[in-house]
């Protein structure tokens, strides 16, 4: 597995709601959870840009797509909500999590890239080179 897969698994399978927050945090862009046909709850968790799109480490869709690549029902999330439920997480996760979020936005140049290019020029940006604002919600 290259690193490419390494964080689409990480961010698909496991560690997307922190992703989301930390995607929230950068851009101000609010969180969905995504709800799979037959489910009451969210298992995905994605962001929804300016222009209607949606947005997770696979890039944009104009569907709200959950892990599997299914489309679901998106719900409004809380970013503060979002890390309450998710508390039981290592700190690290979300620590990891708000780096590569800023690193693969800062890699994709333009925002309306493919998802695809904007995590090959992940490898390229160094850590040193981003700052992660502190948490823009209020507990």
């Amino acid at each position: 597995m290259n690193d490419n897969q390494t964080l689409i698994v990480r961010y698909t399978e496991y560690y997307c709601y922190f992703f989301s927050v930390a995607i929230h945090e950068l851009t101000g862009w609010p969180i969905y959870g995504v709800i799979p046909r037959g489910e009451d709850d969210p298992l995905h968790y994605i962001n929804r840009t300016p222009d209607g799109r949606y947005f997770d480490i696979r890039g944009f869709s104009d569907k709200p797509l959950d892990a599997d690549g299914k489309r679901g029902r998106p719900v409004l999330c809380d970013a503060a909500q979002v890390l309450a439920d998710f508390s039981f997480e290592p700190e690290e996760a979300l620590t990891q999590a708000r780096q590569d979020a800023a690193l693969v936005l800062k890699s994709g140049e333009n925002l309306s890239a493919p998802a695809s290019s904007m995590i090959e020029n992940y490898a390229e940006a160094k850590p040193s080179d981003v700052t992660t604002p502190p948490f823009l919600c209020a507990s």
